[in-house]
C-alpha cells in the first residue's frame, strides 16, 4: 500500500512497483502521481485500488486480466463515463468500485 492521505509527502514516481511481478494486491491513496503506465507491467494483479489518486484513463489497466476487484472511486478515471465503460469491457466480470457505495459491473449486469 502506498498512501498519503495528510498530503504530507511527495512521492510522485513509484514505476518501481512493475519490477515486483508476483504482486497480487496494490493500494495507492491520495497519491499525485501522474504517470501509471507502469501498472501495465504488473500483470499478476488481482486487486486494485486508486482511491483519490489521479488516473484519468484506463489504458493501464485494460491488459490486466487477473483482475477482479478495481477502486478508482474519487479519480478523474471514475468520473469520465467513456473510460469506465472501456474498463467495464476490459473486466467484465470485476467489480469496480466507482464511488464508495456503487459498483459499476453490478450496475450493467441488472
Amino acid at each position: 500500500m502506498y498512501a498519503n492521505p495528510e498530503k504530507n509527502t511527495d512521492l510522485r514516481d513509484i514505476s518501481f512497483v512493475a519490477e515486483c511481478r508476483n504482486l497480487k494486491v496494490l493500494y495507492i491513496y491520495d497519491l499525485d502521481i501522474e504517470d501509471y503506465s507502469f501498472l501495465a507491467k504488473c500483470d499478476s494483479l488481482e486487486e486494485l485500488d486508486l482511491g483519490g489518486s489521479c488516473i484519468s484513463t484506463a489504458d493501464p489497466l485494460l491488459e490486466l486480466k487477473k483482475l477482479w476487484w478495481i477502486g478508482i472511486f474519487d479519480t478523474p478515471l471514475s468520473e469520465n463515463e467513456e473510460e469506465v465503460t472501456r474498463l467495464c469491457e476490459a473486466h467484465p466480470d470485476a467489480k469496480i468500485l466507482i464511488t464508495v457505495d456503487r459498483i459499476q459491473n453490478e450496475d450493467l449486469k441488472k
